[in-house]
């Protein structure tokens, strides 16, 4: 509890008296609003971005800063902090004051993954972090740069039986590196990991021919394959038409399925959700919370989300609450299951 809120609910001498009679007059059982969070927000507010600019996650929380400003008058100011798989920016966001202007968006590797990968981080999402906003999920398409002779999955794993591939990720523990483990892992194929600072970067080595091949968020390639210069050859079936994307122009591709190629392991979506340091006042949770679900509930913010690769969606706060454990637990296993540790080269 921050020491404003102690003080207004010290119930000792004159301010006790005090603080039962407004809650008389204000109703029985109601509780005190500490003035500064009746006048949030008075000033600017962070949104951290544990990933480069350009990035997935970066392009969904500079919609969602727009929309706060807008609001409420104040800039949404978006900090970038990459490094170590999200970690840097996560444990600074952490480490913020939990007075309601500092929040973090987070993914399944920031807020599951990495709790299983950096076991000795000083940082426990579950304890550190209250859930405040689930946005969107987005599958993953496996694509390789447009000179590769690659097709489809079979091509690939062919591919890897003649010379060692290399394979991008936007991060160590992230959904892309287990995704990319679990395909050399079932080929019985060797492929060197190429660890990056979040898709961005990531996407630009795969556009020049650097690496062989990447299991990237749709949101984060599906310009670059609708122009023709990223290849998909597949897709997670998603929740709405599996074996079409939907592009940035308005149109669609087709792409096959994991599953319809024999391999619906490889099928994990990714999700973004919205973070504030443990101990964030809820009536301010609340209200991220609140402006966050009426966006997504338009017609037109949802329709531009799955213009570029997003799948909006929505939970309660007791539902969040619910899940981000299990994520926690589910990722864990993932982790384990696919051999992921944290590799001895440098992250690009």
């Amino acid at each position: 509890m921050l020491p404003i809120v102690r003080k207004l609910l010290r119930p000792s001498g004159v301010s006790g008296v005090v603080i039962g009679l407004l809650l008389i007059v204000s109703g029985a059982g109601a509780q005190p609003v500490p003035p500064f969070v009746a006048g949030w927000p008075a000033h600017a507010i962070r949104l951290i971005v544990p990933y480069p600019a350009g990035g997935t996650t970066d392009v969904l929380a500079r919609v969602l800063a727009e929309r706060y400003s807008q609001v409420w008058g104040q800039p949404v100011v978006i900090d970038n902090r990459s490094g170590a798989a999200g970690l840097i920016g996560t444990e600074w966001a952490a480490r913020a004051a939990p007075d309601g202007y500092t929040v973090v968006l987070g993914n399944n590797s920031t807020h599951a993954a990495n709790a299983a990968l950096f076991p000795q981080s000083r940082l426990d999402p579950l304890r550190d972090f209250a859930p405040v906003a689930f946005l969107a999920s987005s599958r993953h398409a496996l694509v390789v740069p447009a000179a590769s002779p690659a097709r489809n999955i079979a091509d690939l794993v062919a591919m890897g039986r003649l010379r060692r591939l290399t394979f991008a990720s936007s991060g160590v523990g992230s959904a892309s590196h287990i995704i990319g483990q679990m395909l050399q892992m079932k080929a019985g194929i060797e492929s060197d990991h190429i660890p990056y600072r979040g898709a961005g970067p990531a996407v630009i080595d795969l556009l020049s021919g650097q690496v062989d091949y990447m299991a990237a968020t749709w949101a984060s390639v599906s310009q670059q394959v609708e122009t023709g210069h990223l290849r998909a050859i597949a897709i997670g079936a998603g929740s709405r038409s599996p074996g079409i994307a939907a592009t940035e122009s308005g149109g669609a591709v087709a792409i096959a399925t994991f599953a319809a190629q024999g391999w619906p392991d490889l099928d994990l979506d990714a999700w973004f959700a919205l973070f504030a340091p443990r101990g964030t006042p809820a009536p301010v949770i609340e209200r991220f919370h609140a402006e966050a679900a009426r966006l997504l509930a338009e017609p037109s913010a949802a329709e531009r989300l799955r213009a570029i690769g997003f799948e909006p969606r929505t939970l309660s706060l007791p539902a969040l609450a619910s899940f981000f454990p299990r994520e926690v637990s589910r990722w864990a296993t993932l982790v384990r299951a696919a051999g992921v540790r944290l590799d001895q080269e440098s992250v690009r």
